[in-house]
């Protein structure tokens, strides 16, 4: 049948019109499915705040039966005398406060199960959480979480008054004489406090706040629901009228025509297959993302380790420094009595080196830790990085040659890889550590035998040192965290700091530190530090000074919490023909220089209660300030500008008895 113009121009009518159908089709196709999506995130939301309401009450509820725990265990206690409710009046408050770990449903019935003889928890325990810290993870605006902080506090003061009322029942003070009446028990004092007016008002105190909390959260979470719930009702409206339109436009289309529905479903598969593709790269794009993330964690990690190690170790340097300071100062004072006596000033003398061997200790200590330290506190030299290869080398060779000949192990040391390499400004010291700890931990891996390459070359700038051995070889797991402080696969031998510390120092010089390894094909350690053509100046130790002849009889004051540093530095002075007053905290010292001039304050810093930083800051608002000097055990001073300008001078512990002289001398001479 031959077709007429007309029937050709109906025919692409109905092509547009399919198409049109089609186009409006799938318009009302993304439509959909962006309001499914705001849909879900409008339902989602809801149930959000769903939670947060039901956590908020349950939080508030918490703290208001804990409260009320405490008065009914307390309040029993006092009419029983039944030391158990005593006990458990203690365990609800630890619970709150995170002493103790939390029972699993603690929202649930939990202490009348034990209100019964022999009563048990029906819960085991979690981890411990105080109620405090709830809040905080909780959410809440600043206005609710300080509503119901102010309750728990309010709660925390008539914990006073229950401990006030278990007091009297087990004899202890408690009224303003501070001993319970003879007339009166000890029953009845508890009774008349927990349930008297005071009480009451205390109680009314806690639970105004948590009301207070309610209605603030109630008008929160009702604004924010009637506003997701009218966007949800918006939404849903739109989404049927959407699929009805939708139902509509494709009833439409395949009335037209259904000789296109071929076409039609390659298209739809077209479509799919980009979306598809389309998400494969989105999921390809996201994994990249996620190890990128952990990778920086990883960081993370190791930073936040290495900070833990640094306040640990600031606090054991702090106290071996003074105990090296009190063998140090003994010392001293006998060398005073003994110059004439060489055989036990040759003692005395190693007495001293030994201390100075703790300092070194101490020091390598922080410095290991220190999350500020960097070049500019350490003594840099221009060095030559093939030459501390051979010093470390050296070093170790009692190990892989004398020591393993003994027990018949063979080790070979190649150093023939070792090429001409330009200077690198850094601490040979450092340097060479961590090569003595990377030769070390290669030893470690071959028990039995076997070889040590090194290698040095210069690349765009840098440094390269390569280190490779014949060992066993690492897992992927033990290469990830070789570098961790404390990790080591030999306990109880290996300590786990070595290449932690090679870590450290690698990256206080501006370089980078990697290994590869493999099982039973032994490891490589690479090394990179950056070139230099500048030099460093070491400087000269100043020779330290013999105590100056002055003529001066001073009045000082020693202020330290250690006694025997107290009866050291008094001796010490003494003999120096000063007049000494030695108390061993600050308080006492505070109230003294209030009462008596002293030409010379000598304090300690880490005191209990009242600290040096305290004593140095009432000393000044005195008419007539004295002299300052702080002699401290800790290596890092947290002084502000300010507060450095009122001090004199410093010394760190453990110190020279001419050095203190030197800068009592150069204070007073310029007073």
């Amino acid at each position: 049948m031959k077709q007429t113009p007309a029937s050709f121009k109906k025919k692409n009518e109905q092509t547009k019109l399919i198409y049109n159908g089609l186009y409006s089709l799938l318009g009302l196709i993304v439509l959909a499915i962006c309001l499914f999506v705001f849909l879900y995130v409008a339902q989602q939301r809801l149930a959000t705040l769903g939670e947060i309401r039901h956590d908020s009450d349950t939080l508030a509820d918490q703290l208001h039966r804990s409260s009320d725990d405490l008065t009914r265990m307390v309040r029993t206690y006092a009419i029983t005398g039944n030391k158990k409710y005593e006990q458990q009046f203690w365990d609800v408050l630890a619970i709150r406060n995170g002493v103790k770990p939390r029972p699993l449903h603690y929202d649930r019935i939990y202490w009348d199960f034990l209100a019964v003889e022999n009563g048990k928890a029906p819960y085991p325990l979690e981890e411990a959480v105080s109620l405090h810290e709830l809040m905080k993870e909780a959410g809440f605006t600043e206005k609710e979480f300080t509503l119901l902080a102010e309750a728990q506090r309010n709660s925390d003061q008539l914990v006073e008054l229950e401990q006030a009322a278990m007091n009297a029942i087990n004899g202890k003070a408690t009224g303003e004489s501070g001993e319970v009446p003879n007339d009166v028990s000890g029953q009845q004092v508890a009774i008349k406090i927990l349930f008297g007016q005071r009480y009451h008002q205390a109680k009314v105190k806690i639970m105004r706040h948590i009301n207070m909390f309610l209605e603030e959260l109630d008008n929160r979470t009702h604004k924010e629901y009637t506003s997701q719930a009218s966007l949800l009702h918006i939404l849903l409206i739109c989404l049927i009228s959407t699929f009805t339109l939708i139902i509509c436009v494709v009833f439409f289309v395949m009335r037209l025509s259904k000789q296109y529905h071929t076409g039609i479903v390659s298209m739809l598969n077209s479509t799919v297959k980009d979306r598809t593709t389309e998400l494969l790269k989105t999921n390809e794009s996201l994994a990249n993302e996620i190890n990128e993330r952990k990778k920086a964690e990883q960081a993370l990690i190791q930073s936040e380790k290495l900070k833990s190690l640094g306040t640990i170790t600031a606090g054991i340097s702090h106290e071996f420094n003074n105990v090296l300071n009190v063998i140090s100062g003994n010392a001293q004072l006998l060398r005073m009595d003994c110059k004439d006596n060489s055989e036990h000033v040759d003692c005395l003398h190693a007495i001293m080196e030994s201390v100075d061997d703790g300092v070194n200790i101490t020091d390598r200590m922080r410095e290991f830790t220190h999350s500020d330290r960097d070049a500019a506190n350490v003594d840099f030299a221009c060095s030559d990085i093939n030459e501390l290869i051979i010093q470390s080398v050296k070093f170790t060779m009692p190990r892989w040659k004398t020591m393993a000949q003994v027990e018949s192990i063979d080790y070979q040391i190649d150093t023939g890889s070792i090429n001409g390499v330009s200077p690198i400004l850094c601490d040979p010291i450092g340097i060479r550590e961590v090569f003595i700890n990377i030769i070390n931990n290669a030893l470690d891996a071959m028990p039995e035998g076997g070889k040590i390459a090194f290698c040095t070359r210069n690349n765009e700038g840098n440094v390269f040192i390569s280190i490779s051995d014949t060992g066993k070889g690492m897992t992927e797991e033990v290469r990830k965290e070789v570098f961790d402080p404390f990790f080591t696969t030999r306990r109880p031998m290996g300590t786990g700091l070595g290449l932690s510390m090679a870590y450290k120092t690698v990256m206080m010089h501006g370089g980078r530190i990697s290994v590869e390894s493999e099982v039973g094909k032994g490891s490589t350690f690479t090394l990179q530090f950056p070139l230099t053509t500048k030099t460093v100046d070491v400087p000269s130790k100043e020779k330290i000074p013999e105590p100056l002849t002055k003529d001066l009889s001073l009045n000082i004051l020693v202020v330290d919490d250690e006694e025997a540093i107290c009866k050291i530095m008094d001796s010490a002075l003494s003999k120096q023909s000063h007049k000494v007053k030695t108390v061993n905290n600050g308080t006492e010292a505070i109230e003294l220089s209030k009462n008596q001039h002293f030409d010379l304050v000598l304090c300690d810093l880490a005191m209990p209660k009242v600290s040096g930083y305290d004593v140095v800051k009432a000393l000044h608002k005195l008419k007539k300030v004295p002299r300052i000097g702080i002699i401290t055990g800790w290596g890092d001073l947290d002084f502000t500008e300010e507060d450095e300008e009122k001090i004199d001078f410093i010394i760190r512990k453990p110190f020279d008895f001419s050095i203190l002289s030197k800068h009592i001398n150069d204070v007073i001479g310029t007073a």
